[in-house]
């Protein structure tokens, strides 16, 4: 079975990172969602997937923080499906020349939430 075919795949990568590239894709019902996929060639690479998916799967449920609807494995590469973030922190902080303190302290608490749960 092969999960991938239930998407329709942009041929561009929308971003890259250092485990993998990151497609947009579009569900048959039109939603929108990036699917990260990981070349899986040795046991190291293997085992970075089942750990940034469960990471991911872990910090699911924090505002600001992309939700994974799931992760399979096909053809000797690893998917992660997540919603669809158009910019992440740092493109945000990039983007603006000024951030309130008020945003600020909101953003660092979003964070220290969300690595509070990583140690917990």
């Amino acid at each position: 079975c092969n999960m991938l075919a239930t998407y329709l795949l942009d041929t561009m990568p929308f971003r890259s990172g250092a485990d993998g590239l990151i497609l947009k894709a579009q569900t048959e019902q039109n939603e929108d969602r990036a699917i990260k996929m990981f070349e899986l060639d040795s046991k190291e690479k293997l085992k970075r997937f089942r750990n940034e998916v469960a990471i991911a799967e872990l910090l699911s449920p924090f505002p600001g923080i992309v939700s994974v609807f799931e992760s399979f494995q096909s053809r000797g590469y690893g998917y992660m499906v997540m919603n669809l973030a158009e910019q992440d922190l740092m493109d945000f902080i990039e983007t603006v020349e000024h951030i309130s303190e008020e945003d600020a302290l909101f953003i660092f608490e979003e964070i220290c939430e969300a690595v509070k749960t990583l140690h917990s």
